[in-house]
């Protein structure tokens, strides 16, 4: 098994317990580590000067993991992904969740629409919205662009979980007409999702202990209100849904 993540990112270095110190030079502005994903070998420690470029190929990222080291001095650095526009791009992406938001409305509900609603909706809760507030409302305030895009998207999410608490019967109603294996499949819909969420509750908390400036900690969204579709703690639908699974059988 691979090691597991070192507090000093170069840790990796030495494998007999310490950091090896030969490989960070205070003379360097910037330095660039690379290990294998696979075994946490260390595989090569690019020093760079400001302003210059690197890049990785996609199976580079595949296999391995990088870091990159600027001292004790501040830096600012761009990440840029290499995307096929025709399917990656917000514009690209918020038009697939509409068309399946206006399929599951005009058609009538079955397991597979619902289930690709469901996925549409888990893509922009945890794909997008949970990503993007993650780094705090100071960067939401520098975005000023990005922002605006993520309160729309954030409003389509809302309309799928009203679409999904319709679907199911939430809170008092049968769920629409599926048999026990299909209810099963939807079941497991809803765990997954309570796990996802699970996780990020254990990150918001991990990070708030680290970082004091409460403009920089992780915001939480998206939002759950009290009268909402949907509560953000998925037991009681998970309950509701497993009832009537028992009751068919």
């Amino acid at each position: 098994p691979a090691p597991a993540p070192a507090a000093n990112p170069f840790e990796f270095a030495g494998r007999s317990g310490g950091p090896d110190k030969n490989f960070v030079r205070v003379n360097v502005p910037w330095q660039v580590g690379l290990r294998k994903k696979s075994d946490g070998r260390l595989l090569q420690v690019l020093d760079l000067e400001h302003g210059l470029l690197y890049a990785q190929t996609a199976q580079s990222n595949r296999e391995n993991e990088h870091v990159v080291i600027a001292g004790s001095g501040s830096r600012c650095s761009f990440v840029f992904r290499n995307i096929k526009v025709e399917t990656n791009s917000i514009a690209c992406v918020y038009q697939r969740w509409n068309k399946t938001v206006e399929a599951f409305s005009n058609t009538q509900t079955d397991c597979d629409t619902f289930c690709n609603l469901q996925s549409a909706l888990n893509e922009a809760e945890f794909e997008w919205i949970r990503k993007y507030w993650f780094h705090g409302q100071v960067h939401a305030d520098l975005q000023v662009y990005w922002t605006g895009i993520m309160e729309r998207v954030e409003e389509l999410w809302a309309k799928m979980e009203t679409l999904t608490a319709r679907a199911i019967g939430w809170p008092g109603a049968s769920c629409f007409p599926c048999s026990s294996a299909q209810l099963h499949r939807i079941l497991q819909v809803f765990e997954a999702r309570h796990a996802q969420r699970a996780e990020w509750d254990s990150l918001y908390v991990k990070a708030s202990m680290v970082l004091a400036d409460d403009r920089r900690t992780p915001v939480q969204r998206p939002i759950f209100h009290r009268d909402g579709p949907l509560p953000a703690d998925l037991r009681p639908v998970m309950f509701h849904l497993d009832s009537q699974r028992v009751f068919m059988e």
